[in-house]
């Protein structure tokens, strides 16, 4: 801009202790509104109302959504990864057939003992001590000796629980494996209504910002809820920017600001720290905002400068030099495709539904059993 239009630039440093006193955006335009020595503000602002009586704003550098900025999550804890496989009511339905197939094989069983087939009769604690052994080596893939003089109608229940040990050992230590090996993070905060519901995370803002007047001057609803805590919480309120990132580093804090804006300090903070990715963003959200670069008010260049940004924007470069700002940023985001497939892949386990099929042929192999029991037990009072 300088170059196209003849201009000698001078950077001014902002005056340290109007950050102290009114925070760092707001010392800014203090000094762009109050000083001759600053025509132009470099740093993206949100045109409202308010500043708009006091200074003139280029077009739109930026056009986008807002994002949260907090630290990047743990891995959640694998500690109870060997019952995640299945569901709840799954876990229960297989302990239920579990009981079941225990049951019937020990009625069946103390029927033939009571035949008097063995040259020793077993007492009832055997027989349920050997049919509870024989369920459950043959649910975890171990295997059993089955007699030969055993009746077909104790044949056909200990087939189909084959059947099912197979189907639930192989699901059980396919998902498994998934669980153990695929990294799972804990869940972030995506939104403002999730941000304001949490127990564990606070909104960090910054002193006498737009985005801070939108959460103390809100009414009802969430946003009065995060007002409410910036207000219990004033620790949480900053006047210079490197306190964002030791706020959300250190006080679980969560930070709003613009997608870019929220990106380019995520990206400073991965650079400085070799690579390491210690903060994320959040996904886009909430209504589409226009940031501009402040100037003084009515002075005669300011139609130059949004001259040159329009052509700028036109050419495409803009777009080009903000997408440069955050090289490699893409590893630090949850939502990224890099991340998301490991992160927040949602591994199926096996519910009711997909295991109905397997209990459901069990069930009928064993009503099938009862009926050949009962038709023996027919034949047998028949004969007498």
């Amino acid at each position: 801009m300088a170059q196209q239009y003849q201009l000698r630039i001078t950077f001014v440093p902002v005056n340290q202790s109007e950050i102290i006193k009114f925070g760092i955006t707001q010392a800014i335009i203090n000094q762009l509104v109050k000083t001759k020595e600053v025509d132009i503000i470099p740093m993206v602002l949100i045109p409202t109302v308010e500043r708009a009586r006091l200074m003139d704003f280029t077009i739109p550098l930026l056009i986008g959504n807002s994002r949260l900025m907090l630290r990047y999550p743990e891995e959640a804890s694998r500690l109870a990864a060997a019952i995640q496989p299945f569901t709840l009511l799954t876990w229960a339905s297989l302990l239920i057939t579990f009981i079941g197939m225990i049951g019937t094989l020990v009625v069946f069983s103390l029927y033939q003992n009571s035949r008097k087939s063995r040259p020793v009769p077993m007492s009832f604690w055997e027989i349920l001590g050997r049919n509870t052994l024989i369920t459950l080596a043959l649910l975890t893939g171990q295997g059993y000796y089955i007699p030969q003089n055993l009746r077909l109608h104790i044949r056909i229940p200990i087939a189909l629980w084959c059947l099912v040990a197979v189907v639930i050992c192989n699901a059980y230590s396919g998902t498994l494996t998934s669980f153990l090996t695929v990294t799972k993070m804990k869940p972030i905060i995506n939104s403002l209504e999730e941000l304001a519901s949490s127990d564990h995370y606070k909104l960090t803002a910054e002193y006498n910002s737009a985005f801070n007047d939108k959460f103390l001057k809100a009414k009802s609803g969430y946003l009065k809820v995060l007002g409410d805590s910036l207000r219990q919480n004033p620790h949480l309120l900053f006047r210079d920017y490197s306190e964002a990132n030791e706020n959300v580093l250190n006080k679980n804090a969560v930070y709003m600001r613009g997608s870019i804006d929220i990106l380019s300090r995520i990206y400073d903070d991965m650079k400085a720290n070799n690579g390491k990715c210690r903060l994320t963003a959040s996904k886009p959200f909430g209504d589409v905002q226009f940031l501009s670069f402040g100037l003084k008010k009515g002075q005669n260049y300011n139609s130059a400068f949004s001259k040159g940004l329009t052509r700028l924007r036109e050419s495409g470069l803009l777009t080009y030099w903000f997408s440069q700002i955050t090289p490699n940023i893409d590893k630090c985001l949850i939502t990224s495709n890099n991340v998301a497939k490991l992160s927040s892949s949602k591994i199926s386990r096996l519910n009711i539904v997909d295991a109905s099929s397997i209990f459901l042929l069990l069930i009928v192999g064993i009503l099938s059993s009862l009926i050949g029991f009962l038709g023996e037990l027919t034949i047998r009072y028949l004969k007498r």
